[in-house]
């Protein structure tokens, strides 16, 4: 799009652009390309892609005598300036070639041309002795100013500015005569300030407008009546209307102030006829009031102007006459006013003033495209939630009637008729007024009625009408199957408008928008389909189309969404390959990666990391200009890491060391980052093998390699904790490594790495990691290792060598480790971190205190053989426990201990227990159990004792809670154990096995119990 309209320089047209002493500044954006050459109409760009590969990594820099400045100052919106005046013409006359009608610079004289420039700055400002300069060294100077000045850039405004104190002081404090100083030297960089953007820009451009004034004062003031007063540099009506101009664009509170300061300055002046207000100062002035969105004040006084001009005119100030470009003005500020609705109405009652004066005969007044679209976007601006009422959509309308009806002459440009009715088209497609699609299709009735008519009117039917009657008809359901059928005459040549790519592009937008997924998809296929079986070229696919569509497919969420994202991202590099796109877009490569990454299939998933490799394939071959970012790289890993393939340990390590191998050959700025690290060692530590440890350790190498290089600090404790949780793997975990990391956090922590606090949780993976089964030591070797490692810790700790403990989690990972494995020493162990952890608790230690897990381990490491003497050691260690901390784990706990210990009289200490759980209502199915057991495994003589407590426990299972399979299998062996009457048994095993049934419990285990009782099994199944 931006070649086909972009306009033909002819050949004189290029002479006069050529001569312009300036510099043009280029990015590789398309969108900020077009923006440079509607501002600078001089504009050119570089053409092919080897370009602009090579100037990609080009760093221009303009030197002052204060400060360098870099153009090239960020990554993401590199530019760079190529010289484009005379001196470097005539030097270089191969610097200009032509391809077609588009003036193309050759690359090669790029840096050498910007070191002329920047050379030449440095010899004006530093070189040359105050008092020396020569005419040419002045010429040069002056030359300087208009380069610099062109830039349309602060920074070049401000060097500008001191060349031109430079020539000042040259002539007046080194003598020199041939320092001839004229208004425009000024005017160039007033201008330039005012243009450059800057909110500091329009204070210097004021300034130096005082400082010319002051000057050509003082200077009046020291040669009287000498005729070369004449001569001197003083402002003039283009100095203050280029001031006028920068405050007419600043965004400061005091603008429209400063403004009419300004103005009343210039009208006051009555003794300089130079600096009397003409057209362009009110213009100016009126433009300041419409830049200011939302106040309803401005556009009244912006009228007034005009009405004060048309005073002036009358009273004869030839050089003031109100003409369309004033008259326009006066409707943009009715329209970036707060009136609302009303407001728009005056803006179309001074719009109809401008066609009933040009019927009158003033045709300097002739509406022209801007005076209808603003009238038009007056009313649009009213509209809720892009939504327009009957009365606006009748107005807007009314304004196309306006355009219809013959009362102007369009003979010069007949686009107008056809432009302003497309922006009303455009307007009803997005109404939503029922009747919005009947209304379109009347208008454009008329407009082709219009077309044949003879007179003053010439209309020619655009396709850009015919496409945006054809949205308006789809907008609404009820002409949708008109717009279709328009839709098809045009694809069969039945319309006398062609489809083409813009056409096709304009209608896949409106389907994107609606988020008609399917409609969009046909369309695109149409598309394709027409330009490879028909070879219809009009209609190929650009780059906006994939675009479009990879978009869409990433804002749906239907399933073949991922896979036609493939098929477009295919279908471009199919393309392009066969020459017929001029370029790949980054976009479709960015959007298809994110889309893939957060599809929920596992092969879209996988087709990420392709994706992704795919783009760096064609960056790297110059087919692409924009490269993978770094978040792209990272979202390829997070592909990999929710992928269920055997090899994504080696997938993610292949993409860190990519990125290092691009980084470090200057072919990438795209740097590992955080995330990047923190992606790759959650793979590795999800994914724990042989090695791997070694693997997480070279990472945490690697950012530190990196972090030396780049002078960047990547750590937190995410990458750190992440490391950690895959070293502390129970199989392939490594405590050395382990505890390497967690120094390194020490370390940097002490060093004030503010991201990077080593805490609890850090320390009980290292504590964990202590005790891998990775490890070459004996398992009883390990365990010592790891209790010594947390006693160190501790020891630090009270030291006040360290301010971070391990939680209880940490204490409790080495007294299971304690528990699982029979040694002399488990018991003394033990004991030492129980006390150390009430000790801790005592000192206000957080979260260190014994808790729940604590005390089972504790209780099962003392009574582990299950002698008299050990039970009776957990016993007394569960009453030692505060009422406070003792909860259903700790109760049962002791509970199985006392089922399967030696003790006689187990079963009532179990009572008194089960009876205690009752009381503080914390006993459950396991707790009753646990006592059933105790009765079944009691060696006691007493069996009908043993039975009682077994049934009564029993009984108050079933009126406090609900029994399960294993409790009817435990009351069951104490019947058949404990009772001597087998027709009791008998009984009572029916009355269980029934009740069992009638609970669902007759399960595998409670069959088995019944295999030398078959025939009650038997009675009760059938």
């Amino acid at each position: 799009q931006t070649q086909t309209k972009s306009r033909t320089l002819s050949t004189d047209q290029h002479k006069s652009n050529l001569s312009l002493n300036s510099y043009c500044i280029l990015k590789r954006s398309n969108m900020t390309y077009k923006l440079f050459q509607r501002r600078f109409p001089f504009a050119f760009h570089l053409s092919g892609i080897q370009t602009s590969r090579l100037a990609r990594n080009q760093r221009i820099l303009l030197y002052s005598p204060c400060h360098s400045y870099d153009v090239n100052r960020n990554a993401t919106s590199r530019s760079f300036i190529l010289p484009y005046h005379q001196q470097v013409r005539s030097s270089s006359p191969k610097l200009f070639s032509t391809s077609g009608n588009r003036p193309i610079v050759s690359l090669e004289h790029f840096k050498k041309h910007n070191d002329k420039l920047a050379q030449d700055v440095s010899t004006i400002l530093h070189k040359v002795d105050l008092g020396s300069m020569t005419a040419k060294d002045i010429a040069n100077a002056k030359s300087l100013i208009h380069v610099l000045s062109n830039l349309r850039t602060f920074q070049g405004a401000h060097l500008a500015e001191e060349i031109l104190e430079r020539l000042i002081s040259e002539g007046a404090d080194g003598g020199n005569s041939q320092v001839q100083l004229e208004s425009k030297l000024y005017n160039t960089i007033v201008d330039a300030y005012g243009k450059s953007g800057e909110g500091s820009g329009v204070d210097k451009a004021e300034a130096l407008v005082e400082r010319m004034k002051e000057r050509s004062r003082v200077l009046c003031e020291d040669l009287g009546n000498d005729e070369k007063v004449d001569f001197i540099a003083r402002p003039d009506l283009f100095s203050y209307n280029s001031l006028l101009n920068a405050w007419s664009h600043s965004k400061r509170g005091d603008a429209v102030t400063k403004a009419e300061n300004i103005v009343a300055f210039l009208e006051s002046s009555s003794t300089d006829v130079d600096v009397k207000p003409n057209s362009i100062t009110y213009n100016i002035m009126m433009n300041t009031y419409a830049n200011q969105v939302g106040e309803y004040g401005y556009a009244q006084k912006a009228e007034d102007i005009l009405l004060h001009m048309t005073s002036l005119q009358k009273d004869g100030y030839e050089s003031i006459h109100p003409d369309t470009t004033s008259f326009n003005i006066v409707l943009k500020a009715w329209k970036n006013s707060g009136g609302g609705v009303e407001s728009a109405k005056r803006a179309e009652e001074i719009l109809r003033l401008m066609v009933k004066l040009y019927i009158d005969g003033h045709y300097d007044l002739k509406p022209d495209n801007v005076s209808f679209r603003t009238v038009i976007h007056a009313y649009m601006n009213h509209g809720e939630n892009g939504k327009f009422s009957s009365e606006i959509v009748d107005r807007i309308q009314g304004i196309g009637e306006l355009v219809l009806n013959g009362d102007i002459d369009f003979i010069e440009n007949p686009q107008i008729v056809s432009e302003v009715i497309s922006e009303i088209l455009k307007c009803l497609a997005k109404s939503g007024v029922p009747d919005a699609g009947e209304r379109a299709k009347n208008l454009f009735d008329k407009m082709n009625q219009a077309r044949h008519t003879k007179g003053p009117l010439n209309v020619e039917n655009e396709g850009g009408t015919y496409v945006n009657t054809m949205i308006a008809l789809l907008s609404d359901p009820k002409t949708a199957h008109l717009g279709r059928e328009m839709m098809q005459d045009m694809l069969e040549g039945k319309s006398s408008v062609l489809p083409t790519t813009y056409a096709m592009n304009r209608i896949l937008h409106f389907y994107c928008q609606k988020q008609n997924f399917a409609a969009a998809q046909d369309l695109y296929q149409t598309m394709v389909r027409l330009a490879k079986t028909q070879g219809f070229e009009r209609t190929r696919p650009d780059v906006a189309t994939y675009n479009m569509m990879a978009n869409l497919c990433f804002q749906s969420s239907e399933e073949r969404s991922c896979h036609l994202a493939l098929s477009v991202l295919d279908q471009m590099e199919e393309d392009y390959k066969s020459g017929l796109l001029s370029n790949l877009s980054g976009f479709v490569y960015n959007i298809v990666i994110h889309k893939l990454t957060k599809s929920k299939v596992q092969t879209s998933q996988g087709s990420a990391h392709d994706v992704l490799m795919r783009m760096i394939y064609h960056y790297d071959n110059g087919d692409l200009e924009q490269e993978p970012e770094t978040v792209l790289f990272n979202m390829a890993l997070s592909s990999i890491m929710n992928q269920s393939v055997e090899n994504k340990t080696e997938k993610a390590f292949e993409v860190l060391q990519l990125m290092h191998e691009r980084a470090n050959s200057g072919k990438s700025i795209s740097y590992p980052d955080t995330r990047t690290y923190s992606h790759v060692l959650a793979i590795l530590a999800k994914n724990m093998k042989l090695e791997m440890s070694k693997r997480i350790f070279d990472v945490i190498q690697m950012m530190e390699d990196e972090e030396d290089k780049r002078r960047v600090f990547l750590y937190d404790n995410i990458v750190f904790e992440t490391a950690l949780r895959g070293l502390s793997d129970d199989q392939y975990g490594d405590g050395v490594l382990a505890d390497e990391v967690l120094k390194k956090m020490f370390v940097l922590h002490r060093n004030g790495h503010k991201l990077v606090n080593p805490n609890s949780g850090c320390i009980n993976l290292a504590i964990k990691a202590q005790l891998s089964s990775n490890s070459p030591m004996s398992r009883y070797k390990i365990m010592f290792n790891a209790h010594s490692y947390l006693m160190n810790i501790v020891s630090m700790y009270e030291k006040s060598e360290s301010r971070v403990l391990p939680t209880r989690v940490g204490f409790n990972t080495v007294l299971a480790q304690w528990e699982r494995k029979t040694h002399t020493k488990s018991v003394v162990m033990a004991e030492e971190i129980y006390f150390t952890m009430n000790r801790l608790l005592i000192s206000g230690a957080v979260d260190v205190g014994p808790n729940s897990f604590t005390n089972t381990h504790m209780m099962r490491i003392f009574a582990r053989d299950r002698k008299v003497k050990s039970t009776l050691k957990a016993v007394n260690f569960f009453k030692s426990i505060e009422d406070a901390t003792l909860d259903t784990v700790t109760y049962n706990c002791m509970l199985r201990i006392l089922a399967g210990s030696r003790i006689n009289d187990k079963v009532e200490m179990a009572n008194d227990i089960l009876l205690d759980m009752e009381c503080r209502e914390v006993a459950d199915v396991a707790s009753y159990n646990a006592m059933l057991s105790a009765c079944t495994a009691s060696d006691s003589k007493n069996k009908q004792r043993l039975l009682d407590f077994a049934v009564e426990t029993f009984t108050r299972l079933v009126e406090y809670t609900s029994p399960d399979e294993l409790s009817f299998v435990l009351i069951i062996k104490a019947w058949k154990k404990l009772s001597d009457n087998k027709g009791e048994i008998e009984r009572n095993l029916r009355l269980l096995y029934k009740d069992a049934c009638d609970r669902g419990l007759n399960g595998t285990m409670l069959k088995d119990e019944f295999k030398e009782n078959e025939h009650i099994w038997d009675e009760n199944y059938a």
